[in-house]
């Protein structure tokens, strides 16, 4: 069962066994997960958090993900996906900026398909506009294959723009419900065949 508890003055649901809660942001938003968790999400929405006003990566990539979306996230790359980033940048020609990615801020809007902004945070304005580059020559492949060009994933592609500012690159992505379903199914795939190389490496 669950039992009402306020967490940094939000009212909140937490269960009866454990440490999992939910709060309740206005004016339709919840955060859910460890009470730890939940406070500084709350703490950084009320601009509390300890660290967060000061930390200019955080509020800058908060304010270009922000705007009308319902789920907002901001991190750093964690130290320890370092090897798994410089083998997936080093798998496609012009990704290697990636690598040294080291930050990341997602905006999404998820009621109806899904309106996205995507920050890329990396190391200088070179990188951005090289990382900008070699992605929109992958788009153009794809979207120049008959196939690819004719189906659903073809439509999601044309609603994908790029934009490198300074050294971040911002994607936005707005797709309909049948577009995400198409590239939902493509993103899979590529995880399966991403996964089964790491497997024989």
């Amino acid at each position: 069962g669950v039992h009402a508890v306020e967490i940094e003055g939000v009212p909140a649901l937490a269960s009866d066994h454990g440490t999992s809660r939910a709060a309740f942001l206005a004016p339709d938003g919840i955060v859910a997960g460890d009470e730890t968790l939940v406070r500084e999400i709350l703490r950084i929405d009320h601009g509390t958090a300890h660290g967060s006003e000061g930390d200019a990566t955080f509020r800058r990539l908060w304010a270009l993900v922000s705007a009308r979306q319902e789920v907002v996230a901001v991190a750093r790359v964690p130290e320890r996906w370092r090897g798994a980033l410089e083998r997936a940048a080093g798998r496609v020609e012009g990704m290697e900026p990636l690598a040294d990615l080291l930050a990341v801020g997602l905006g999404a809007r998820i009621r109806h398909g899904l309106g996205a902004t995507i920050v890329l945070e990396l190391e200088g304005a070179g990188d951005a506009r090289a990382l900008a580059e070699a992605i929109r020559a992958q788009l153009e492949i794809l979207r120049r294959d008959m196939l690819v060009r004719l189906s659903t994933v073809g439509g999601a592609l044309r609603h994908v723009d790029l934009e490198a500012q300074d050294r971040d690159l911002v994607i936005t992505v707005d797709l309909d419900d049948e577009e995400l379903e198409a590239v939902v199914a493509l993103a899979r795939e590529a995880l399966d065949e991403l996964l089964a190389d790491e497997t024989t490496v």
